[in-house]
This record gives C-alpha cells, structure tokens and sequence, in this order.
C-alpha cells in the first residue's frame, strides 16, 4: 500500500529536486567557464601579463595578436591607410606567409567588406591580379624585414612582428 503524502510535503521535495537541478546547472556554467579559460590561453607561453599586452582594441572589439605593442614598437610602419579606409571595402591579400593571412584575417578582416585571396601583377594561380588600384596587401615572409606602401597596396616583408607592427598602425 502507498503511504499518503500531504500536497506540503510533495512540494518541499519538488523544491529540493529543483534546487538541486540548479545548483548542478551553476556548477556546470562555473565550470565549463573556467574550462574555457584554460584552454583559451593553453598556447601562450609567459604569464598572463604577456597576453594581455598583446591585446588590440579597435571598432568596439578586442584581438589578440602574436606580438606586444612594445614587441613591435621598433618597427617602422610607415602606412598612411586607417582603419576607415578598409571599412566595407573590398580588401585582397597576396601571400606566402599562412600565419600572417589568419592574423590579418582575424582582425582587419572583421571590418573589411570582404576580404579576398590574389596574386599581385602575375598569377600562377586562379585568382583574380590586382595592382595598387584596389586595396592589397602583399604578404611576403622573405628578408629583408620592411613595411612599405605604394598607392593602396602594403607590402609586409618578414614574420608576425612585421604583421602586427602594421595591424596596430592601421587599428590604432
């Protein structure tokens, strides 16, 4: 025989049950947040400082980029493009250099209006030759290091600190 239970103490276990299917849903949020964090910052080697002072804010959004503004500082940049001349536009990059493109791609490429693979005067490749016209920018990761512009194109020769030096002209 079923032993009766009162409508009170029901409700007191269905509380209890509800309480703590919250508190295993906060745990999980907590967790799964802290989890995140972790993994987020797995790759950086140095202490979390050294993370921070490569973040960028530009337009209302914060990146992170693989050099400190100090890592670059050094580096002439000597770009007369803004940020508002990218805004919605149409920009192509000409590239040998992959981890360049992603960084250029992850931050520039977030106001772009498009952001397009060419080749820059001469193509061996199916994608579309572009000169100094439209907005390009010539990744090239050779010796020696150096920034230049010529009309709407940049050419970027070197590695990250040559990269970043111009993301953080061109966002600054």
């Amino acid at each position: 025989m079923r032993s009766l239970e009162t409508r009170a103490s029901r409700e007191a276990k269905e509380q209890g049950k509800r309480r703590m299917i919250s508190i295993v849903l906060l745990a999980i949020m907590v967790l799964s947040t802290a989890g995140y964090a972790f993994v987020t910052f797995e790759g950086h080697s140095g202490p979390a400082q050294a993370v921070a002072g490569s973040q960028l804010t530009a337009g209302g959004r914060t990146f992170t980029l693989a050099n400190s503004k100090e890592d670059v500082s050094g580096i002439n940049a000597p770009v007369s493009l803004e940020l508002q001349d990218y805004l919605g536009k149409n920009v192509y990059i000409d590239s040998n250099f992959p981890a360049g493109s992603r960084e250029i791609s992850s931050t520039l490429g977030t106001f772009a209006g498009k952001l397009q693979d060419a080749c820059y005067l001469g193509c061996n490749e199916d994608l579309p030759e572009k000169n100094c016209s439209s907005l390009l920018i010539v990744l090239n990761s050779s010796a020696p290091n150096s920034i230049s512009q010529n009309e709407n194109c940049v050419f970027i020769n070197g590695n990250m600190r040559e990269v970043d030096a111009f993301l953080y002209k061109v966002l600054q």
